[in-house]
């Protein structure tokens, strides 16, 4: 396994058995992109009309556990949400599709305007 594979997973588990004693209907994603980024995708009751900064404060706390917090490398991105927020919005990263190079590279040039 590699390390970020390993960080990966404690992310999981750390946020997973906190957030459950307190919510046992938490979702916790935790995704690699394709060049080896974190994105952490958190559902839970437990922000209900909490800020973000509370949000993110709730989170770095129990990472702290593991030194580790939210704008700690590797981290991208992450979605703190409650379960209406992200009905109404869902993550954009969960269905996000980058191009590949060789599509990028292989596309036409683009017209020049006159």
């Amino acid at each position: 396994m590699t390390e970020r594979t390993v960080l990966m997973q404690q992310i999981q588990e750390q946020l997973n058995q906190n957030l459950q004693l307190e919510d046992p209907q938490v979702q916790v994603k935790v995704k690699r992109t394709s060049i080896g980024w974190l994105k952490i995708l958190i559902i839970t009751n437990l922000f209900q009309e909490q800020s973000l900064e509370e949000r993110e404060q709730k989170i770095d706390e129990i990472l702290a556990d593991i030194d580790f917090n939210l704008s700690k490398y590797p981290i991208l991105s992450y979605d703190l949400l409650t379960p209406e927020e992200a009905r109404e919005q869902p993550p954009e990263y969960t269905q996000l599709q980058l191009p590949l190079w060789s599509d990028i590279l292989m596309s036409p040039e683009p017209e020049k305007p006159k």
